[in-house]
C-alpha cells in the first residue's frame, strides 16, 4: 500500500447493480463527506455530563453496590476519564461516519435507529462478560442502560448537527 490507488484498491467494494447485471466499483475517493467535528466534540462533551449524572446522583450509589466496592475504595484518578473521553470521542466519530457515509439519516427517527443497532451490539458483546463474571442483572441494566441513553443523545446531537 504505497501509492493512493494501492489504499483505494484494498478498500474497494463491489455493490450489485440493478441497471445490468454488472457491478458498479466504489473506492474511498467515491465516498467524500464532511465529518463534523465540533457535532463531535458536543457530543462527547454531552456523554460526559450525562455519565457524571447517570453514575452519580441518578445510580450512582446502585452501580457502587452492585460492582462490590465501599465508597473508600474508590479513589480519583484522571486515567478512567481520559479513557472515557477517548472512547466517547471514538464513538462520537463512528456515528458521524455512519451518518455520512452508510445511511443518509433525513429524519430524527432514523438517527435513533443507527443509535438502537449501537446499543443492540454492545449489549451483545456486554452479556457474556457479566455472566460469566457472576455480576448482577442490576448492574447490568444500569451499564446497559447508560450506553443506549450515550447512543441515543450522541445521534440525536449529530443528527441535528448535519441539518
Amino acid at each position: 500500500l504505497k501509492t493512493p490507488s494501492d489504499l483505494e484498491a484494498a478498500f474497494c467494494f463491489q455493490v450489485p447493480s440493478s441497471a445490468s447485471s454488472g457491478f458498479i466499483l466504489y473506492t474511498l475517493s467515491d465516498m467524500a463527506y464532511v465529518v463534523d467535528y465540533v457535532g463531535m466534540l458536543a457530543a462527547c462533551l454531552c456523554a460526559q455530563v450525562l455519565g457524571g449524572l447517570w453514575y452519580g446522583p441518578f445510580f450512582g450509589k446502585s452501580w457502587v453496590r452492585e460492582m462490590r466496592l465501599n465508597e473508600s475504595d474508590m479513589k480519583p484518578t484522571p486515567m478512567p476519564f481520559v479513557v472515557t473521553i477517548g472512547a466517547n470521542f471514538f464513538l462520537s466519530f463512528i456515528i458521524s461516519n455512519i451518518f455520512a457515509a452508510v445511511v443518509k439519516v433525513v429524519v430524527i427517527q432514523q438517527a435513533l435507529m443507527v443509535a438502537g443497532f449501537i446499543w443492540t451490539v454492545t449489549i451483545a458483546l456486554r452479556m457474556p462478560h457479566y455472566a460469566f463474571g457472576g455480576r448482577s442483572f442490576l448492574l447490568f441494566l444500569i451499564d446497559s442502560l447508560f450506553d443506549l441513553a450515550i447512543a441515543a443523545s450522541m445521534s440525536t446531537i449529530l443528527f441535528y448537527r448535519q441539518k
